[in-house]
């Protein structure tokens, strides 16, 4: 079966039906473009609820389906992330000729920086995980949501996809009507409108944030990374510092 694809008329921004989406245990993905004038930034792209997460902790990892948190089937797998997740993406592939400039579904997520322990073995492990987060976290969405900002068009696109790789036509129709259901109840007045008064409501403010090291231990390091990179021992670094804000 080819993905479903259709046009919707719609006053939802890209920012104001990720703030209707954002529930607990929805996984909002928001990826949204400011370069209007690119032909390769020209979309944006909302999903929620992905039928499958894969998330790592070193090389163990969590593969969950399903998506009801009561009815969700959880898997342990060890091995390299990357193997694991390569393998993930070949069982979910769409392979069909669909010519689109967008993507038809797809992994959505983030990986950090342990990851390269997968990749460059010998390197020290110095980081000390003191959050307990993952190494990595995504998912896999088998419909989303695309903005056309430069025709001004919205689109469906629904692939019937299953947590066991099947394709499904009645899935497929069934998130379109979810999705064609959330896009047209609930929109904002204007199209035009901003939404960051419901985006504030959807998320409550935290409190004042502070780092974990001074702005003179950070400029100080800056200036011995600027040193390594004259004497020619990197060409490259990444410096960061923790943000920590009290919940609301």
């Amino acid at each position: 079966m080819r993905p479903v694809i259709q046009e919707i008329q719609t006053a939802h921004t890209p920012e104001s039906l990720a703030a209707q989406l954002s529930t607990p245990h929805s996984n909002v993905v928001l990826l949204r473009t400011l370069a209007f004038d690119s032909p390769s930034a020209r979309y944006s792209f909302a999903a929620a609820n992905p039928f499958l997460t894969f998330r790592s902790f070193g090389s163990r990892c969590e593969i969950s389906s399903g998506h009801q948190p009561s009815a969700i089937n959880h898997q342990l797998q060890f091995g390299n992330p990357w193997h694991l997740l390569d393998a993930l993406m070949a069982q979910f592939e769409i392979l069909d000729e669909v010519d689109m400039p967008f993507p038809l579904g797809g992994c959505f997520g983030f990986w950090g920086y342990d990851l390269k322990n997968f990749t460059e073995p010998k390197l020290p492990r110095r980081a000390v995980n003191d959050l307990e987060s993952p190494d990595c976290c995504v998912g896999f969405y088998d419909s989303l949501v695309v903005f056309d900002h430069q025709l001004g068009k919205v689109f469906i696109v629904s692939t019937g996809l299953n947590a066991d790789g099947s394709r499904s036509e009645a899935r497929a129709k069934e998130q379109l009507e979810i999705w064609r259901e959330r896009l047209e109840n609930g929109a904002p007045a204007s199209g035009t409108a901003r939404t960051n008064s419901a985006i504030k409501h959807a998320v409550p403010e935290a409190g004042v944030p502070f780092s974990n090291i001074t702005r003179a231990d950070f400029l100080a390091a800056v200036e011995r990374a600027q040193r390594y990179i004259r004497a020619g021992d990197i060409y490259q670094v990444n410096l960061s510092y923790r943000l920590t804000a009290k919940p609301p």
